[in-house]
């Protein structure tokens, strides 16, 4: 339904392709042309497979609201593994999370890593680029790997820029037997140098 006096748009199933081929399916929702201003129940966001985040990378939430292009999802779960019928092997979940669209920055509030839905790490406040920035420091996606010697394991890297031309990446490696691999990554870049550093510090427990 659209009143074109108000310019009110209201529907109770919605979907939106944006530019970057990022797709928003909704319900029950209400876009304000006048505000610029959408709001919507049950958001589900699937990242472009040209994005950062990977090819599956997805969040969904209770609610949405979007202000000028900022984003604000109440009670979201982002995950970049693939879909099947369990759930996903790790996702930070929110009580709520912002797009910060100018800084380019999605923050999250209240958050937790789960592991097969297990909270593992609690977060009170937690940050990474959103999929448009080729580079700018922040966390980077978790993974899990796993290990003969010492089991499964959570990597959570952090990227730092140092410069234009130089960056660290430091990567803690989390085993289930209470393991810990320190694996870092220097990177700078010269008119006639490319050079990496690469190392690690290993904790046993």
């Amino acid at each position: 339904d659209y009143n074109i006096h108000s310019k009110i748009f209201k529907s109770p199933k919605l979907k939106v392709l944006d530019l970057n081929q990022n797709i928003l399916n909704t319900d029950q929702s209400i876009i304000d042309f006048k505000e610029n201003k959408l709001v919507a129940k049950n958001p589900e966001l699937y990242f472009s497979k040209n994005s950062t985040f990977g090819n599956y990378a997805r969040l969904k939430g209770n609610a949405i609201t979007i202000i000028d292009g900022n984003t604000e999802i109440k009670k979201g779960i982002f995950t970049n593994c693939k879909p099947n019928e369990n759930c996903p092997p790790w996702s930070m979940q929110s009580k709520k999370i912002i797009h910060d669209k100018k800084n380019k920055i999605i923050n999250y509030h209240d958050a937790y890593l789960r592991l097969y839905d297990v909270p593992v790490f609690y977060f009170p406040k937690f940050f990474h680029p959103d999929p448009t920035v080729k580079r700018q420091s922040g966390f980077l996606i978790p993974s899990i790997s796993n290990s003969s010697g010492s089991g499964n394991a959570l990597n959570l890297p952090y990227f730092h820029a140092v410069s234009e031309n130089k960056d660290f990446t430091i990567s803690p490696r989390f085993f289930a037997n209470k393991d810990l691999l320190l694996q870092n990554e220097y990177r700078q870049v010269e008119k006639n140098i490319n050079h990496i550093t690469d190392f690690s510090v290993k904790k046993l427990k």
